[in-house]
Protein backbone atom coordinates (compact mmCIF):
# COMPACT_ATOMS: atom_id res chain seq x y z
CA UNK A 1 0.00 0.00 0.00
CA UNK A 2 0.90 3.59 -0.81
CA UNK A 3 -0.08 6.76 -0.14
CA UNK A 4 1.00 9.50 -2.49
CA UNK A 5 -1.11 12.45 -0.92
CA UNK A 6 0.57 15.23 0.37
CA UNK A 7 -0.20 18.59 2.22
CA UNK A 8 1.70 20.51 5.06
CA UNK A 9 0.05 18.10 7.45
CA UNK A 10 -0.34 14.88 5.23
CA UNK A 11 3.12 13.20 4.54
CA UNK A 12 3.39 10.30 1.85
CA UNK A 13 4.19 6.67 3.03
CA UNK A 14 3.98 2.69 1.94
CA UNK A 15 3.73 -0.37 3.59
CA UNK A 16 5.53 -3.77 2.21
CA UNK A 17 6.96 -6.98 3.48
CA UNK A 18 10.11 -7.94 4.00
CA UNK A 19 10.25 -11.47 3.90
CA UNK A 20 13.66 -11.84 4.72
CA UNK A 21 13.21 -10.45 8.30
CA UNK A 22 9.72 -10.85 8.62
CA UNK A 23 8.50 -7.60 8.96
CA UNK A 24 5.91 -5.44 8.03
CA UNK A 25 7.58 -2.53 6.81
CA UNK A 26 5.95 0.99 7.23
CA UNK A 27 8.26 3.63 5.92
CA UNK A 28 7.60 7.75 5.68
CA UNK A 29 9.17 9.84 3.19
CA UNK A 30 11.44 12.88 3.89
CA UNK A 31 11.72 16.46 2.96
CA UNK A 32 11.31 17.06 -0.83
CA UNK A 33 8.12 19.20 -1.44
CA UNK A 34 7.39 22.48 -0.58
CA UNK A 35 4.57 21.47 1.97
CA UNK A 36 7.70 19.63 3.68
CA UNK A 37 9.73 22.28 4.44
CA UNK A 38 6.68 24.31 6.33
CA UNK A 39 6.37 20.93 7.99
CA UNK A 40 9.87 21.06 9.10
CA UNK A 41 10.21 24.63 9.85
CA UNK A 42 7.02 24.39 12.41
CA UNK A 43 9.62 23.25 15.33
CA UNK A 44 7.70 24.42 18.31
CA UNK A 45 7.66 21.64 21.16
CA UNK A 46 3.92 20.31 21.14
CA UNK A 47 3.28 18.36 24.31
CA UNK A 48 1.67 14.98 24.15
CA UNK A 49 -0.58 14.39 26.73
CA UNK A 50 -3.74 14.67 24.80
CA UNK A 51 -2.08 11.64 21.90
CA UNK A 52 -0.93 9.57 24.91
CA UNK A 53 -4.39 9.59 26.27
CA UNK A 54 -5.85 8.24 22.47
CA UNK A 55 -3.09 5.57 21.96
CA UNK A 56 -2.85 4.61 25.62
CA UNK A 57 0.56 5.77 26.97
CA UNK A 58 1.60 8.92 29.51
CA UNK A 59 2.31 11.93 27.39
CA UNK A 60 2.66 14.38 30.13
CA UNK A 61 5.48 16.63 29.91
CA UNK A 62 6.90 14.91 26.69
CA UNK A 63 7.32 16.56 23.73
CA UNK A 64 8.21 16.62 19.91
CA UNK A 65 8.43 18.88 17.05
CA UNK A 66 4.81 20.34 15.85
CA UNK A 67 5.09 19.60 12.27
CA UNK A 68 6.11 16.14 12.91
CA UNK A 69 3.68 15.62 15.81
CA UNK A 70 1.19 16.75 13.21
CA UNK A 71 2.08 14.79 10.33
CA UNK A 72 2.30 12.04 12.93
CA UNK A 73 -0.66 12.40 14.16
CA UNK A 74 -2.50 12.63 10.41
CA UNK A 75 -0.65 9.24 9.58
CA UNK A 76 -2.35 7.76 12.59
CA UNK A 77 -5.97 8.79 11.63
CA UNK A 78 -5.00 7.89 8.02
CA UNK A 79 -4.34 4.67 9.30
CA UNK A 80 -7.31 4.20 10.49
CA UNK A 81 -9.27 5.00 8.17
CA UNK A 82 -8.16 2.36 5.68
CA UNK A 83 -7.22 -0.24 8.31
CA UNK A 84 -4.32 -1.75 5.57
CA UNK A 85 -1.49 -1.96 8.63
CA UNK A 86 -4.03 -3.96 10.96
CA UNK A 87 -5.08 -5.95 8.29
CA UNK A 88 -1.20 -7.21 6.64
CA UNK A 89 -0.20 -7.87 10.71
CA UNK A 90 -3.34 -9.71 11.22
CA UNK A 91 -2.39 -12.08 8.35
CA UNK A 92 1.14 -12.05 9.12
CA UNK A 93 1.00 -12.75 12.79
CA UNK A 94 5.07 -13.86 12.85
CA UNK A 95 5.50 -10.89 11.13
CA UNK A 96 6.76 -7.57 13.57
CA UNK A 97 6.36 -3.90 12.65
CA UNK A 98 9.24 -2.09 11.39
CA UNK A 99 8.87 2.17 10.69
CA UNK A 100 11.47 3.83 9.26
CA UNK A 101 11.75 6.75 7.23
CA UNK A 102 14.52 9.36 6.52
CA UNK A 103 14.91 13.04 7.37
CA UNK A 104 11.39 14.76 7.97
CA UNK A 105 10.33 11.39 7.85
CA UNK A 106 12.77 10.21 10.32
CA UNK A 107 11.37 12.40 13.00
CA UNK A 108 7.62 11.87 11.81
CA UNK A 109 8.67 7.48 12.18
CA UNK A 110 9.96 8.25 15.54
CA UNK A 111 6.60 9.96 16.68
CA UNK A 112 4.30 7.47 14.96
CA UNK A 113 6.17 4.99 17.03
CA UNK A 114 5.31 6.38 19.82
CA UNK A 115 1.61 6.10 19.03
CA UNK A 116 1.32 2.72 17.72
CA UNK A 117 3.77 0.75 20.03
CA UNK A 118 0.90 0.44 23.12
CA UNK A 119 -0.80 -1.33 20.04
CA UNK A 120 2.11 -3.13 19.02
CA UNK A 121 4.67 -3.99 21.59
CA UNK A 122 6.67 -5.38 18.90
CA UNK A 123 7.73 -2.36 17.51
CA UNK A 124 11.18 -0.91 16.18
CA UNK A 125 11.74 2.20 14.76
CA UNK A 126 14.76 2.73 12.42
CA UNK A 127 15.34 6.87 12.24
CA UNK A 128 17.77 7.70 9.36
CA UNK A 129 19.53 11.14 9.58
CA UNK A 130 16.57 12.66 11.57
CA UNK A 131 16.56 16.36 12.85
CA UNK A 132 18.26 17.14 15.51
CA UNK A 133 15.24 19.14 16.77
CA UNK A 134 12.52 16.21 17.01
CA UNK A 135 11.85 14.99 20.62
CA UNK A 136 12.40 16.26 24.04
CA UNK A 137 15.19 14.61 26.27
CA UNK A 138 12.91 12.53 28.63
CA UNK A 139 11.07 11.28 25.10
CA UNK A 140 14.32 10.92 23.56
CA UNK A 141 15.69 8.38 26.26
CA UNK A 142 11.96 6.64 26.46
CA UNK A 143 12.15 5.87 23.36
CA UNK A 144 15.37 4.55 23.53
CA UNK A 145 14.24 1.02 24.13
CA UNK A 146 13.01 0.51 20.72
CA UNK A 147 14.17 3.47 18.76
CA UNK A 148 17.68 3.83 16.89
CA UNK A 149 18.76 6.76 15.21
CA UNK A 150 21.60 6.84 12.24
CA UNK A 151 24.05 9.60 11.34
CA UNK A 152 26.46 10.04 9.23
CA UNK A 153 29.64 12.23 9.99
CA UNK A 154 28.87 15.93 9.69
CA UNK A 155 25.38 15.74 9.06
CA UNK A 156 23.91 19.42 9.39
CA UNK A 157 20.23 18.08 9.68
CA UNK A 158 20.99 16.03 12.25
CA UNK A 159 22.95 19.22 14.38
CA UNK A 160 19.70 21.77 13.47
CA UNK A 161 18.84 22.76 16.84
CA UNK A 162 18.27 26.02 18.72
CA UNK A 163 21.55 24.99 20.81
CA UNK A 164 23.56 24.51 17.18
CA UNK A 165 22.69 27.48 15.54
CA UNK A 166 23.03 29.59 18.38
CA UNK A 167 26.49 27.95 18.96
CA UNK A 168 27.47 29.37 14.90
CA UNK A 169 26.35 32.64 15.20
CA UNK A 170 28.11 32.88 18.10
CA UNK A 171 31.31 31.32 16.68
CA UNK A 172 30.74 33.59 13.29
CA UNK A 173 30.80 37.00 15.87
CA UNK A 174 33.86 36.02 17.75
CA UNK A 175 35.46 35.23 14.54
CA UNK A 176 34.92 38.44 13.01
CA UNK A 177 35.89 40.24 16.13
CA UNK A 178 38.89 38.15 16.31
CA UNK A 179 40.13 39.10 12.28
CA UNK A 180 43.31 41.53 12.29
CA UNK A 181 43.93 42.46 8.51
CA UNK A 182 41.31 43.93 6.21
CA UNK A 183 37.98 42.17 5.16
CA UNK A 184 38.60 41.94 1.77
CA UNK A 185 42.05 40.23 2.26
CA UNK A 186 40.59 37.37 3.85
CA UNK A 187 39.35 35.41 0.52
CA UNK A 188 43.26 35.52 -0.29
CA UNK A 189 44.79 33.99 2.29
CA UNK A 190 43.99 30.27 0.36
CA UNK A 191 46.24 31.77 -2.17
CA UNK A 192 49.09 32.93 0.07
CA UNK A 193 49.60 29.80 1.99
CA UNK A 194 49.14 26.02 1.59
CA UNK A 195 46.08 24.78 3.31
CA UNK A 196 47.05 21.18 2.78
CA UNK A 197 49.92 21.58 5.15
CA UNK A 198 49.92 22.12 9.28
CA UNK A 199 51.99 24.68 8.66
CA UNK A 200 50.74 26.75 6.30
CA UNK A 201 47.37 26.70 8.00
CA UNK A 202 48.85 27.66 11.19
CA UNK A 203 50.67 30.33 8.95
CA UNK A 204 47.26 31.66 7.89
CA UNK A 205 45.42 31.52 11.53
CA UNK A 206 48.36 33.54 13.22
CA UNK A 207 48.73 36.34 10.36
CA UNK A 208 44.80 36.75 10.06
CA UNK A 209 43.49 35.96 13.82
CA UNK A 210 44.26 37.92 17.21
CA UNK A 211 44.53 34.59 20.10
CA UNK A 212 40.92 34.85 21.76
CA UNK A 213 42.49 36.51 24.89
CA UNK A 214 44.23 38.60 23.47
CA UNK A 215 41.84 40.23 20.86
CA UNK A 216 42.05 43.86 20.43
CA UNK A 217 39.33 45.90 21.47
CA UNK A 218 36.63 47.67 18.90
CA UNK A 219 33.11 49.23 19.14
CA UNK A 220 32.00 46.24 16.97
CA UNK A 221 33.70 43.66 20.01
CA UNK A 222 31.83 45.94 22.57
CA UNK A 223 28.08 45.46 20.87
CA UNK A 224 28.86 42.07 20.13
CA UNK A 225 29.29 41.34 24.35
CA UNK A 226 26.38 43.52 24.60
CA UNK A 227 24.49 41.20 22.49
CA UNK A 228 25.88 38.09 24.42
CA UNK A 229 24.96 39.56 27.37
CA UNK A 230 21.21 40.45 26.25
CA UNK A 231 20.75 36.84 25.02
CA UNK A 232 22.08 35.16 28.40
CA UNK A 233 19.44 37.46 30.30
CA UNK A 234 16.51 36.32 27.68
CA UNK A 235 17.61 32.73 28.40
CA UNK A 236 17.65 33.20 32.51
CA UNK A 237 14.49 34.81 32.00
CA UNK A 238 12.39 32.17 29.85
CA UNK A 239 14.23 28.86 31.03
CA UNK A 240 11.08 27.57 33.01
CA UNK A 241 9.29 27.47 29.83
CA UNK A 242 12.34 26.14 28.07
CA UNK A 243 12.22 22.44 26.40
CA UNK A 244 14.91 21.46 24.26
CA UNK A 245 14.65 18.85 21.80
CA UNK A 246 16.62 16.60 20.50
CA UNK A 247 17.41 13.50 18.33
CA UNK A 248 15.64 10.10 18.77
CA UNK A 249 16.42 7.29 20.83
CA UNK A 250 19.67 5.72 20.99
CA UNK A 251 22.06 6.74 18.16
CA UNK A 252 24.38 5.20 15.66
CA UNK A 253 26.98 7.40 13.96
CA UNK A 254 29.01 6.69 11.14
CA UNK A 255 32.13 8.85 11.37
CA UNK A 256 35.07 9.65 8.37
CA UNK A 257 38.70 8.17 9.43
CA UNK A 258 40.39 9.95 6.18
CA UNK A 259 39.72 10.70 2.87
CA UNK A 260 42.67 10.06 0.60
CA UNK A 261 44.17 6.64 -0.41
CA UNK A 262 47.76 7.47 1.40
CA UNK A 263 47.06 8.60 4.72
CA UNK A 264 44.25 5.70 4.30
CA UNK A 265 46.34 3.19 3.25
CA UNK A 266 44.98 -0.26 2.05
CA UNK A 267 41.23 -0.97 2.43
CA UNK A 268 41.82 -4.81 4.09
CA UNK A 269 42.79 -3.06 7.16
CA UNK A 270 39.70 -2.49 8.76
CA UNK A 271 39.44 -2.75 12.08
CA UNK A 272 40.80 1.27 13.91
CA UNK A 273 40.10 2.77 17.35
CA UNK A 274 37.49 3.82 18.36
CA UNK A 275 35.67 1.73 16.31
CA UNK A 276 35.68 -0.77 13.04
CA UNK A 277 36.24 1.49 9.57
CA UNK A 278 35.27 0.21 5.89
CA UNK A 279 36.18 2.21 2.75
CA UNK A 280 33.89 3.16 0.89
CA UNK A 281 34.11 4.20 -3.11
CA UNK A 282 32.06 7.23 -3.93
CA UNK A 283 29.83 5.33 -6.31
CA UNK A 284 29.00 2.88 -3.38
CA UNK A 285 31.19 -0.21 -4.44
CA UNK A 286 32.61 -2.82 -2.37
CA UNK A 287 36.26 -2.65 -1.20
CA UNK A 288 38.16 -4.19 -4.57
CA UNK A 289 35.79 -1.07 -6.29
CA UNK A 290 37.24 1.63 -3.84
CA UNK A 291 41.01 0.41 -4.67
CA UNK A 292 40.19 1.74 -8.19
CA UNK A 293 39.46 5.07 -6.81
CA UNK A 294 41.97 7.96 -6.01
CA UNK A 295 39.51 9.67 -3.33
CA UNK A 296 38.52 6.49 -0.29
CA UNK A 297 35.98 7.10 2.29
CA UNK A 298 36.71 5.41 5.70
CA UNK A 299 33.60 5.03 7.88
CA UNK A 300 33.68 3.50 11.72
CA UNK A 301 30.34 3.11 13.12
CA UNK A 302 29.57 4.00 17.08
CA UNK A 303 27.49 4.25 19.64
CA UNK A 304 27.10 8.51 20.13
CA UNK A 305 25.98 10.46 22.80
CA UNK A 306 23.29 13.10 21.95
CA UNK A 307 25.57 15.80 23.56
CA UNK A 308 27.79 14.76 20.65
CA UNK A 309 25.34 16.49 17.93
CA UNK A 310 25.12 20.07 19.94
CA UNK A 311 27.30 21.76 17.87
CA UNK A 312 27.28 22.59 13.88
CA UNK A 313 30.45 21.14 11.86
CA UNK A 314 31.13 23.17 8.39
CA UNK A 315 32.68 20.95 6.24
CA UNK A 316 32.58 20.25 2.42
CA UNK A 317 30.30 17.16 2.90
CA UNK A 318 27.68 18.12 5.31
CA UNK A 319 25.30 18.59 3.05
CA UNK A 320 25.92 15.16 1.08
CA UNK A 321 26.06 13.32 4.61
CA UNK A 322 22.67 14.26 4.65
CA UNK A 323 22.00 12.74 1.22
CA UNK A 324 19.64 10.06 1.09
CA UNK A 325 21.41 8.14 -1.24
CA UNK A 326 25.11 8.63 0.55
CA UNK A 327 23.16 7.36 3.52
CA UNK A 328 21.83 4.18 1.86
CA UNK A 329 25.57 3.59 0.39
CA UNK A 330 27.20 3.87 3.79
CA UNK A 331 25.14 1.77 6.17
CA UNK A 332 24.62 -0.93 3.18
CA UNK A 333 28.56 -0.92 3.30
CA UNK A 334 28.98 -1.08 7.22
CA UNK A 335 26.36 -4.03 7.09
CA UNK A 336 27.96 -5.76 4.51
CA UNK A 337 31.25 -5.58 5.02
CA UNK A 338 31.37 -5.63 8.58
CA UNK A 339 28.28 -7.94 9.77
CA UNK A 340 27.76 -10.03 6.29
CA UNK A 341 24.03 -8.81 6.34
CA UNK A 342 22.69 -8.03 2.39
CA UNK A 343 20.32 -5.46 2.26
CA UNK A 344 18.39 -7.43 -1.10
CA UNK A 345 19.68 -11.39 -1.16
CA UNK A 346 17.00 -12.30 -3.16
CA UNK A 347 14.39 -10.72 -5.83
CA UNK A 348 11.52 -10.96 -3.95
CA UNK A 349 12.97 -10.43 -0.02
CA UNK A 350 10.87 -7.26 -0.36
CA UNK A 351 6.78 -7.15 -1.25
CA UNK A 352 4.63 -3.69 -1.64
CA UNK A 353 0.72 -4.85 -0.10
CA UNK A 354 -0.97 -3.46 -3.45
CA UNK A 355 -4.48 -2.03 -3.04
Amino acid sequence: FASYYETVLAIPYYICLDHDWKCVVLAIRGTLTLESVFADINCVPTELSEMGEECGFDGKDLYGHKGMVDSAKWMLEDLKRHGKLDAILAEYKEYSLRVVGHSLGAGVASLISVFLRPRYPNLRCLAFSPPGCTLSEALADTVAEYTTSFIVDDDIIARMTIEGFEELRDSILEMICRIKIPKYEVGNQPKKFDFSTGSGLATSIEESLYNKNNVKASKFKEEVEDFWRYQEELKEENKSNYVKLCLPGSIVHLFRICSNRQSCGSSQHLNMSPGPAISISLDGGDSSDSMKSDTVYRYAPRWAQRSDFEKIEISSHMLLDHDPISVKVRIQEVARQLFGLDSFSGEKAVDVIEL
